[in-house]
């Protein structure tokens, strides 16, 4: 098992020309993973897939995914979204902590949790146009969702029992909807904050 992995400022851009399927990141079964300041766009799929497998006691360690902006993703196939998860994502008290990413795409979802999707603490992200801001299966539990800033007002899942789901698997806090290009103080620091730091910004010139 990997540990302490840093995947940062990197600039990532019309990947998976060929195997329409692949993520522009994928990790699994990593200690302490941190995602941090890339930017992704113009991908056919995903763009970070973080856990591997549908059943929740599949341990893939735990990640920090922060401060990411991921744009125009999904342009082949949807069923994904801009960041996807799914497995067990957390260690004993190590969680998953998905935080100030800025996830914009005109199909698919903003965050994908997908059956066995576990200990994920997800909070401040600014999820825009997507089909739906974030997604929960049914075999989703044990995690949480803290603030999410949304062009959308509407959670999907795909279980009938959205209530039961709020009440036993989820803890699930607020959604704020706002108007493209008609920033709150938050959103507009949460996008400031997301993609390449000033010191990597040359790089998307090459």
């Amino acid at each position: 098992r990997c540990e302490n992995i840093d995947i940062s400022n990197n600039y990532i851009k019309r990947v998976s020309d060929e195997w329409m399927g692949d993520p522009a990141i994928t990790a699994k079964t990593c200690n302490n993973l941190t995602i941090s300041n890339n930017e992704i766009c113009d991908v056919p799929y995903t763009g970070i897939n973080w856990g591997w497998g549908w059943q929740s006691h599949l341990k893939n360690g735990w990640a920090t995914i922060k401060n990411n902006y991921l744009h125009n993703t999904n342009a082949v196939g949807y069923d994904g979204g801009c960041l996807y998860i799914f497995g067990g994502c957390h260690v004993g008290d190590n969680r998953t902590v998905v935080e100030n990413n800025w996830l914009r795409s005109y199909r698919g979802k903003g965050i994908y949790n997908d059956n066995g999707c576990m200990g994920v603490d997800m909070n401040d992200n600014v999820i825009e146009l997507v089909t739906s801001p974030m997604w929960m299966s049914e075999g989703a539990q044990g995690n949480t969702i803290g603030r999410i800033y949304s062009t959308i007002p509407t959670i999907l899942t795909n279980s009938s029992k959205f209530e039961l789901m709020k009440a036993v698997y989820t803890d699930i806090g607020e959604l704020t909807t706002y108007t493209p290009g008609d920033d709150t103080t938050e959103t507009y620091r949460i996008k400031s904050e997301a993609g390449l730091t000033d010191e990597y910004s040359h790089i998307k010139d090459y």
